[in-house]
């Protein structure tokens, strides 16, 4: 790895946009734990390295990890947010109350 300095990303999203912008994340280094709604989703991507629900075939990397409890991202540097739009507001309150003042979130949702 360069000289980059490694960050904790959290993603906040597990469907096909927020697994391949992990996926990404990751191979540039970074240490990523992306957050999904349905527990399947976690399961698969714990244990099988693949998001079959939503990527199905695409091999991530082992370092991205996977959690269904939203408060786990509290102490990420960065949140990317790829959660669909009709979810976003739900999401964030939920998230507002664990993350972190200074944290920046980068907003990548779809069909604002």
């Amino acid at each position: 790895m360069s000289t980059k300095e490694k960050k904790g990303i959290g993603i906040l999203g597990a469907g096909a946009w927020g697994t391949a912008l992990a996926n990404l994340i990751s191979e540039n280094g970074h240490e990523v734990l992306i957050w999904a709604y349905e527990s399947e989703v976690v399961e698969t991507i714990n244990n099988q390295n693949e998001n079959v629900h939503f990527l199905s075939g695409i091999k991530l990397n082992p370092g991205i990890k996977a959690t269904k409890e939203i408060k786990d991202l509290k102490d990420k540097e960065i949140i990317f947010v790829t959660t669909p739009s009709k979810f976003l507001r739900e999401c964030l309150v939920n998230l507002k109350k664990y993350q972190k003042k200074d944290s920046p979130f980068v907003i990548c949702t779809k069909g604002i």
